[in-house]
């Protein structure tokens, strides 16, 4: 058996046993990859987002010195709302930029939902 096993490694070229151990160290990708460039759209949203996101902090930093280092639980709960309702809007917007978006159902829910109409 060790005798087949040399005889076959001797048949290999050395190219073509370097070129499997190197494709077989390669990792296979999990999905197609591509790239897009940032729409101008998409960059006003992300822009938008960054800024109302330091206002919600500023805000919170504040509140929080008016508290005496602590924010009360009405205060928490008020500044996560404006952060759930920013983060909410966010993503729809991204979900609404992206032409690759799908809605529960399957159907297009991104760019061409709007160019379906």
């Amino acid at each position: 058996m060790r005798s087949v096993t040399l005889a076959a490694l001797a048949l290999i070229s050395p190219s073509a046993l370097v070129a499997q151990v190197l494709d077989a160290s390669l990792p296979a990708p999990a999905r197609a990859q591509f790239l897009t460039m940032p729409s101008p759209k998409s960059i006003a949203a992300d822009k938008s987002y960054h800024e109302r996101i330091f206002q919600i902090r500023a805000q919170a930093l504040q509140q929080k010195t008016a508290d005496g280092g602590v924010l009360t639980p009405e205060h928490l709960a008020s500044i996560q709302s404006d952060l759930d309702r920013v983060n909410d809007r966010y993503l729809e917007q991204l979900r609404r930029l992206d032409p690759t978006s799908a809605s529960a159902d399957g159907r297009a829910a991104g760019f061409f939902e709007r160019c379906s109409r």
